[in-house]
This record gives structure tokens, sequence and C-alpha cells, in this order.
């Protein structure tokens, strides 16, 4: 099979060293790595054909006060996890029991300047949709920042979109170190990547206070911030699946010399008379036998590629989770990542459009008491409330959250499997059933 040379193209570039820097295909330079304070807290393996990165087989020790419970990155993480799901469930109790006495037309406007951000203030469709971690963590960290630093009346000179800019660049940085073949490397993408979601909030802060729209939560579309904001948005998640499928087709990568056995040797597949890998398997061992069968059971597809290594261990530092004799295509990868980034697009695009359907029947004034009263009962409504809730749990931001988890834990491939139809399913299906329930409401209220 011809491959790319891909140093000699780089090297056609009028900067090639910028674009080897930026590109995804290769490691985190030093400098990279120093600009983003890794080294504070985690020292880098080295990038030569004997080392390994860091595997679930060898967890980091992230002992912390002697407590037991951090003894590694996967407990810490399922602590942390248990720990947020806790605080985001209280809050959810506080914020809809004040929803069920409040009538959204009215609290939905402006606050004064001085006026102190609470998640359970101002409510409005957006706000009762928005994701866990945008609404208890991200926005109030990013509306008290500004608060304490005026950092909006101060530096009046930065713009919202200049924010968005920042936070799109710190989009692509994330994806450079999480293509990483180190899984600190793409640790510190996933920190990176909180980071640019914080900025995403913070300029939807710049943007209240300069327009001065102070605690109101609700898109300004038309204008050329609100398609900035979106675009930067939108090119910030494609960083991030970029970042994922480079990783994999380097996780993945049976060609790669001197993985899984000695220095130089090149794992190439022996290909059987029936079109799949042969009994002799791979260097003369026991490979998968059974041909096109076995590789459609392995991959459910025929393009897939599986191979078995001399000591039998996966290469990448993968071994001893299952998969250790098992590669695939590199069209089947990128299938699997499409599929989360179409879901991912669509979560996005289909709650903004739902968003603004819901604000047009539920967030608008109405012409007589009686109507404005059958307006607040459906607002209110099981249905309502559990629509607006699912759309809290699938929406874009939310499926961010989701995908970073798996890749601090290193179990980036398993999620992609888990969720690869029935996410992209579960957003459509939401969407239907939303489209046709704002349909009803328009026409009981006569809209």
């Amino acid at each position: 099979m011809y491959r790319v040379p891909w140093r000699s193209v780089l090297n056609e570039f009028p900067c090639p060293q910028l674009v080897n820097t930026l590109s995804y295909r290769t490691p985190p330079t030093g400098c990279l790595r120093r600009a983003c304070c890794c080294c504070c807290y985690c020292e880098f393996p080295s990038t030569s054909a004997s080392s390994s990165p860091t595997s679930p087989s060898s967890p980091t020790k992230m002992a912390f006060l002697g407590l037991s419970v951090f003894r590694d990155a996967k407990s810490t993480c399922m602590f942390v996890g248990l720990v947020l799901i806790t605080y985001y469930l209280i809050m959810d109790i506080i914020l809809f029991m004040r929803f069920r006495t409040v009538d959204i037309v009215e609290d939905s406007k402006p606050g004064p300047p001085d006026e102190v951000y609470s998640p359970f203030t101002h409510l409005s469709v957006k706000a009762l949709m928005n994701d866990h971690t945008s609404q208890y963590v991200i926005s109030p960290s990013a509306e008290y920042f500004d608060m304490i630093t005026h950092f909006s009346t101060v530096f009046s000179f930065i713009t919202p979109n200049v924010i968005s800019f920042t936070h799109l660049f710190l989009g692509l940085v994330s994806g450079k170190f999480v293509a990483s073949e180190h899984l600190h490397d793409r640790r510190v993408g996933v920190l990176i990547f909180q980071v640019r979601t914080w900025l995403d909030a913070f300029d939807g802060v710049v943007y209240r206070s300069q327009s001065n729209t102070h605690l109101q939560f609700q898109s300004v579309r038309n204008t050329t911030g609100y398609y900035v904001d979106t675009t930067c948005d939108a090119l910030g998640g494609v960083f991030l699946c970029f970042g994922i499928l480079f990783y994999l087709w380097k996780r993945f990568d049976p060609y790669k010399a001197g993985s899984g056995g000695s220095a130089g040797e090149s794992l190439l597949p022996v290909w059987g008379s029936g079109g799949g890998v042969g009994k002799s398997g791979v260097n003369g061992c026991g490979g998968v036998s059974g041909g096109k069968d076995v590789l459609k059971s392995k991959s459910g597809v025929s393009d897939s590629l599986v191979i078995t290594t001399k000591s039998g261990v996966s290469t990448n530092g993968h071994g001893g989770n299952g998969r250790g004799d098992t590669y695939f295509s590199k069209k089947y990868i990128f299938w699997k990542v499409f599929c989360f980034g179409l879901a991912l697009a669509a979560a996005g695009k289909l709650w903004d459009i739902t968003v603004g359907d819901f604000k047009d029947v539920l967030q608008v004034p109405m012409k007589d008491a009686k109507t404005s009263m059958l307006q607040f009962e459906l607002c209110h409504s099981s249905t309502t409330v559990f629509l607006l809730y699912m759309w809290r749990l699938f929406e874009g931001q939310a499926l961010l959250q989701y995908v970073l988890i798996p890749i601090m834990i290193d179990k980036i491939w398993e999620f992609l499997n888990a969720t690869q139809y029935i996410l992209l399913f579960i957003i459509l299906s939401l969407y239907v059933i939303s489209l046709l329930y704002i349909r009803h409401m328009r026409t009981m209220l006569g809209l």
C-alpha cells in the first residue's frame, strides 16, 4: 500500500516548521507543552520508538492527601463525576422549583447593571435548555469573573468577536494535544478545551455587558457577532473531532515500525487466498483465521484490518484491554468519528432551532389574559419540562462535555462504539417530537 510522504509534503509549504507544529500527525512540540504549563504537574514520556504512552494498564498515581479515592486517574474521574452529578441534581431541583412559579415572559427581561448573577433568576427558554456544566459551572464563573474584575468595562476595546477568535485558536491547540499518543498530552488537551469552553461563555458575558442587556440570556440572530460565535463554536468541535481521529489513526496503525515487538519490526499482514488474513498471521505467528467472515465479525465492515503482533499485545501502550490484537482501517475509524461529529453538529443546530421555536411560543407577550394563562400552563406542563430537560442532556455543549470524559480516562474508542448510531437517533427523535409539540402549542395559542 502506498503511503504519502508527509514530511516531504510539509517541507513544500512556505513555513514548514509552523505547519509541522500545528499538524495533528506530529506530537506537540516541547515549546508548546511548556507554553501550556504541562511540566508543572506531570512528566511526559519519551517519544522514541521504545517508549509507550501511559495506558490504563499502568495507571498514573494521583494520591492526594493520602485518600485512596485519588489513587489513579480513573478513580479520581469517577469521584469528581459523582460529586458533579450530585451537585447538578440539587441545582436542578432548586431551578425547576422556582420555574414552577415564574412567568418567563417577564423573568427573561434584562436586569440592572449592579445585579449579581444567579442561575435561578432571569430564566429564559435558552437558560432552561442549557447544559448542566455551562449552567452551573462555566457561566457562573464567567459572570463572577467579570463582576469582580470589571473586564468588560476596563478592557472595552476587547470585543466579543476577539474572544471568539481566541477560543477558536485554543480549540485548534486542544485538538493538537488530543491527537497525541501520550495520555498526558490528551488530558492537557481536555483542560485546554475546557478553557476554550469558558471563553465561549465569557464572550456572551462581555456582549451583554457592552450592549446593556445584563443577565438577558437569549441569542441575537442576524448579527455579525452571532455568526462569528456560532462559526467559532462549530470549528472548535471540528478541531476536537479531528484530534480524536488522528489519535485513533495512530493508535490502530498496524504499519508502525517498532510497535509491539523489537525496534524496527514492521507489522505487515499476510493475506490468505480468501481475501482475509491467512492462518500464518503476521510475520509467521499464528494469526486470525476465517477470512472475510472473521473480518466482518471483528469490525462490522469488510475493509477493516485485523492483525496479530509477535508479542500478542497491541501497540501504543493499549494492551490488556481486550483489544490487544485488533486493528481497523482508516476508513472504518473515520466513519466512527464522523458519526459522532454528525451527531454533534445535529445536536448543536437542532438545539438552536428548537430554542428559537420554543421562544417564539412561550416567551412572547399574549394579547389577552386568557391566552396568557393558557401560555403559562403550557410552559409549565410536564411535557414541556420533559422536553426542555432532555435538550439539556443532549445539546451540543453537553455532548462535548461527554466526549471529554472518555478522553481523560483513555476510553474514547469504547465511547464511539457505544454511541455511534444511538446518539444521532435520540437527537433526531427528540427534535421531531419537539417540532410536533411546538406545532400543537401554536395551534392552541392561535399563533
